[in-house]
């Protein structure tokens, strides 16, 4: 996630905002690579999101913010 920031394919604030799809992608995935138990899934799914917050702060701390211009 860090290195689609830097080229500026995503940024902080998309990532924040589909937060809820990646939530929702990390259970489906996890839904069909794991047996059909819910505790697999679980286990499967907790990690890959608490990844996806890591690499939220990760880009929050390495990226850094767009300049902006200043109207003169």
């Amino acid at each position: 996630m860090v290195i689609l920031a830097l080229i500026g394919v995503v940024d902080l604030a998309r990532l924040r905002s589909s937060r809820r799809y990646a939530i929702v992608g990390a259970f489906a995935i996890a839904a069909v690579i794991t047996p059909p138990d819910i505790t697999s899934m679980t286990m499967l799914a907790i990690p890959m999101c608490l990844l996806y917050e890591i690499g939220i702060v990760a880009v929050r701390w390495l990226v850094p913010a767009p300049r902006t211009a200043l109207a003169h």
